[in-house]
């Protein structure tokens, strides 16, 4: 082949390509676009250089021309790599550090090549070989040559990977887009390979004739499929910064696609589980399996699971073909922890004594209604103890409310420390407690009573100053199995029973059934 063919035809690929790339800026929107402009100015400048050198008879004049091509062929992979990430989604979190670190490698390529002939560590000895077709640049490899070339290639190969990659996973809408970019950017790359592996005559570098090739199947990615109109990133961009987990299953309940976010939750998915059934990935998932392979409905089906310590608002989506039916499912899952804790706390404030945490009156009528309904349902035994603290109004006129709140807390210790925990302890009035004794008979109760009134007087409390002994009044009833009664005539009974204690000389207990 004479050198002005093939310089013609490296020159009109170079042109060609810069032509897309103006096309590109014209018409092109969306995210990462100029990263592809970038590779296509580096292609360009890359083929025009080399057509150039070829042509070229001096030894000056090819290194002139070869400075040239650097200007594009050190920036490629750079850009190539960029571009990649950006096309697909693939975007890492440390992106902005990585980016200055992509182009570390191009600019020393740059300044060394440039100067090579003072160090000699790029080119060894450049000079003119005359022996092939026409004359070429022939040199030995010096250690900042092979840097660059591998550097090159381990670009190149990332970059095929990631598109791969993608290609796996991506929805059909893109897969044709991402083949044509995939082909044109293997061309490239084989074109490379055989360059660095002396295989071709001459040392020809056939790189730029690949990127000949690659240049039309741009253009037709540009102008058919509408290269970067449908952008995978955007779609990416959305899905993977969802802080909600999305999964998405096909019609056989294989994982089809997931975001970052249903990664985290379920760590199964990290290990690339694309294609396997939902049982097998998380098939220990019970609930969350109920969920997926039930019978779907017309709508969204929702539910509240707790999955490894969180809890999440869980949603089944059916996805239809208005031609062949259900396609598949989406999975989404909404961290609501935050919010089922609050509520939990809200629901423990309403339902608890502020100062001494134990079930404030409210609920305990309710839970005592329950008990109460339980035990005459089952024809079972129930008590019930109302305490009052003595002479209460004298710790609070003596040592003050502070330490008055301080021997209520002593009482309610003394108290909880001496019952079951089925027992329902309340705070009643402001020194008055209530105990419910489910499954309790009354003489019982009486007993337990007797025991908690001694605990308390034989345990002193301590106001800051001296230790003093404080005593409580015990009022019990209760109904044993065939004896029916209403809540509100226990505890009427058992005020009764507490009063009596009090007008006895206090620190005692009395029963009325």
């Amino acid at each position: 082949m004479k050198p002005e063919i093939l310089t013609t035809i490296l020159l009109a690929s170079g042109f060609f390509t810069l032509f897309l790339a103006g096309l590109a800026v014209k018409h092109l929107p969306g995210r990462g676009v100029w990263s592809f402009i970038a590779v296509l100015l580096c292609s360009s400048v890359y083929s025009i250089g080399y057509g150039m050198e070829i042509s070229s008879v001096t030894l000056d004049d090819i290194l002139f021309w070869s400075n040239i091509q650097y200007l594009g062929i050190s920036f490629f992979p750079a850009f190539y790599i960029i571009m990649c990430l950006k096309y697909t989604g693939r975007i890492p979190r440390n992106y902005r550090i990585i980016i200055p670190l992509l182009f570390i490698i191009p600019v020393i390529t740059l300044i060394m090549h440039n100067t090579s002939t003072q160090h000699n560590l790029f080119y060894i000895n450049p000079a003119i070989d005359q022996s092939g077709l026409f004359p070429i640049l022939s040199f030995q490899k010096g250690p900042l040559y092979i840097i660059h070339s591998t550097f090159i290639n381990i670009s190149l190969i990332t970059g095929i990977i990631i598109l791969i990659d993608f290609i796996r996973k991506a929805p059909a809408i893109y897969k044709k887009q991402a083949y044509l970019m995939l082909l044109g950017y293997m061309f490239p790359w084989l074109g490379f390979i055989l360059y660095i592996s002396d295989i071709i005559p001459w040392r020809i570098d056939i790189t730029p004739l690949t990127l000949t090739i690659a240049a039309p199947i741009w253009a037709f990615a540009m102008l058919r499929y509408q290269l970067f109109d449908l952008l995978p990133v955007a779609r990416d961009y959305i899905y993977e910064s969802l802080t909600d987990g999305i999964i998405i299953i096909d019609r056989d309940n294989r994982i089809a696609d997931f975001n970052s976010s249903a990664a985290e939750i379920f760590p199964e998915l990290a290990k690339n589980r694309i294609g396997n059934t939902v049982t097998d990935v998380l098939g220990e998932h019970s609930l969350l399996m109920s969920m997926i392979l039930k019978k779907s409905q017309s709508g969204l089906d929702e539910n509240t699971l707790m999955i490894n310590d969180s809890y999440f608002k869980t949603g089944i989506t059916p996805l239809y073909n208005h031609r062949s039916g259900e396609e598949g499912k989406i999975i989404s899952l909404v961290n609501i922890t935050e919010q089922v804790l609050m509520f939990e706390e809200m629901k423990k404030i309403a339902a608890t004594d502020s100062l001494t945490g134990i079930y404030n009156r409210r609920n305990f009528f309710k839970l005592a209604r329950k008990e109460l309904e339980k035990c005459e349902r089952y024809n079972r035994p129930l008590s019930l103890i109302i305490l009052d603290i003595d002479h209460f109004k004298k710790i609070n006129d003596t040592y003050g409310h502070i330490t008055g709140d301080s021997a209520i807390k002593h009482i309610v210790k003394i108290i909880n420390d001496g019952i079951r925990s089925v027992d329902i302890f309340c705070r009643y009035g402001g020194e008055e407690f209530a105990l419910l004794l489910p499954e309790t008979e009354p003489d019982s109760a009486f007993l337990i009573a007797e025991r908690l009134c001694r605990s308390l007087a034989n345990s002193p409390f301590f106001t800051g100053t001296e230790q003093i002994t404080i005593t409580a009044s015990f009022g019990v009833s209760g109904i044993s199995p065939g004896n029916d009664g209403t809540l509100d005539t226990i505890l009427k009974n058992a005020d009764s029973a507490l009063c009596e204690a009090k007008r006895s000389g206090r620190n005692r207990v009395k029963i009325m059934e």
